[in-house]
């Protein structure tokens, strides 16, 4: 049979529908970034809601061993499933930074670095001035309600006012949950580096990320972590390559929920024999489950299931940024509202806190957004 060449027409009829594809990929794709941007705060402000070490004046209030079902559900919300969240911004920003920046020229990093400053730098100098002050505060009008273990502001030297933005405690600065925005900047200002990397060697470099970061093969620097390495890597990997990431988790979302939710399993079965051992099977987890969020997720919002909420989505930045003194408020306040504590009255907090700090923090948004916009616009970097 003789061999049938194919047409201009025909191909242009295959380029026509491939570039269809693609276009629609790269909606679904976005509307994915958008629509996980909310839920993942929420995910953040699981992790922060801990009840079981409450420390008020140098005294702990809660002690979790004699409350088994507690300590149950808030590992598995707070250390498991809740932990995929900041792996997953990681990711996430990974991929955009990236985005369509092909060739990634100094000019091209000079810009993105610039309006990297006003969407990041800028919110994390403010809202780490805005916590000292609070904290200061709360040190000369409340001391009752503080922990008595922070350095009284009063007594600080020239250091400790250096590590205020930077590492003022556990390597987190004032504002603590501003590490993930610190160690997300370092890893844009080493980009061009980063780039290089993947260009040569390409998925190679992610793979040796993901060994170390599984295995926790690297020191612990402030500034420098191999969890915003590895999964900023990762997405970057896909945007510089040139491919969507929703294809294969859609097709694999399956088998990645089946294998994630059998690790969470595990990993939480060996939580209650207490073997520490197995550490690296819980970031195995995470790293299936960042897989799995992404292939629900945009397996949902192709088939109309889920829809952004424009709101939401933009309310995200304020919520994450404001919420850390809130809820550590919010805690103390519960624990001596209802101190001896038992069993029901942890649980009832740990849904109620968490839903009260969000609440809250959309009002806040809501209001601060309709009768002060510039302002918000910008300690939210422009959300």
């Amino acid at each position: 049979m003789p061999h049938r060449f194919t047409t201009p027409y025909e191909v242009a009829l295959k380029y026509k529908a491939l570039k269809k594809t693609l276009e629609k990929e790269e909606d679904i794709q976005s509307r994915t970034i958008r629509f996980l941007r909310f839920p993942l705060i929420v995910a953040v402000v699981l992790i922060h809601t801990r009840l079981d070490h409450v420390v008020v004046n140098g005294h702990l209030l809660t002690e979790t061993a004699r409350f088994p079902v507690f300590a149950l559900c808030q590992h598995i919300v707070s250390t498991e499933i809740a932990r995929i969240a900041v792996p997953l911004f990681y990711f996430m920003s990974g991929y955009l930074f990236f985005y369509r920046s092909t060739p990634f020229s100094l000019a091209v990093y000079g810009q993105k670095i610039k309006k990297r400053v006003h969407s990041l730098l800028v919110p994390y100098l403010f809202w780490n001035a805005a916590v000292f002050l609070l904290l200061f505060l709360a040190q000369q009008c409340m001391p009752e309600l503080t922990s008595g273990q922070n350095k009284a502001v009063t007594d600080y030297h020239w250091t400790d006012w250096l590590n205020l933005f930077w590492s003022h405690r556990d390597g987190r600065p004032v504002c603590y949950q501003f590490w993930f925005i610190r160690d997300l900047f370092v890893v844009m200002l080493l980009s061009p580096l980063l780039h290089l990397l993947l260009r040569r060697l390409r998925w190679t470099v992610v793979g040796l990320f993901g060994l170390l970061w599984v295995f926790n093969g690297w020191y612990a620097v402030p500034g420098l972590s191999i969890t915003a390495f590895f999964f900023f890597s990762w997405g970057a990997c896909y945007s510089i390559e040139g491919i969507p990431f929703t294809p294969g988790f859609r097709r694999h979302r399956c088998l990645l929920l089946l294998t994630y939710l059998t690790m969470l399993a595990l990993n939480t079965l060996l939580w209650k024999a207490q073997q520490t051992d197995w550490f690296f099977l819980q970031n195995v987890g995470v790293a299936l489950g960042v897989a799995a969020t992404m292939g629900w997720t945009a397996h949902a919002l192709s088939r109309h299931t889920l829809r952004v909420n424009p709101f939401l989505a933009s309310a995200s930045f304020f919520v994450f940024a404001y919420h850390g003194m809130p809820i550590t408020l919010a805690i103390k306040c519960w624990v001596r509202l209802w101190s001896p504590l038992g069993e029901a009255q942890l649980l009832a907090g740990y849904v109620l806190i968490p839903l009260l700090i969000v609440a809250l923090g959309l009002g806040l948004y809501a209001v601060l957004r309709k009768h002060f916009p510039a302002f918000t616009a910008c300690i939210t970097g422009g959300r």
